[in-house]
């Protein structure tokens, strides 16, 4: 692949950080958390995998910052400190294996449910419904 895609596999600078090839995972919607939004070894092995497959950056699936905005029953959470041991182990697991990782933030505001937040009232800008729901 590097004679046919050169820049595929040559070092690239994003802002301090220096990624050895330009394979980027996009993020993907694994749901690999626990109802709560924790990390699961299921998950911390998701990425690790990827990692050690040679991508030099992975960008995680959306992870919410508030509960009220989840957008799927096992999204990921970084709601409060109790969130920071799994985010660590998972972030290591990359690192390990030889990748970086950047978060997706985010916050589904109409597109989130009461299935989704245990019966709690999602937080968004309007209380016009989605119609995707």
């Amino acid at each position: 692949m590097e004679k046919e895609y050169p820049l595929l596999s040559s070092p690239v600078e994003i802002g301090s950080i220096e990624l050895p090839n330009r394979m980027v995972m996009a993020p993907v919607d694994t749901q690999y958390c626990t109802p709560e939004g924790y990390v699961t070894p299921r998950m911390i092995e998701f990425y690790r995998r990827r990692a050690a497959g040679g991508v030099s950056l992975i960008i995680t699936e959306n992870t919410g910052i508030d509960f009220r905005g989840k957008s799927n029953i096992r999204m990921h959470g970084l709601f409060d400190d109790s969130y920071m041991e799994g985010a660590r182990k998972l972030v290591s697991a990359v690192k390990k294996a030889g990748s970086r990782i950047f978060i997706q933030l985010n916050h589904a505001g109409r597109q989130s449910t009461y299935l989704y937040l245990g019966g709690a009232q999602p937080v968004a800008p309007s209380p016009i419904p989605c119609p995707l729901i």
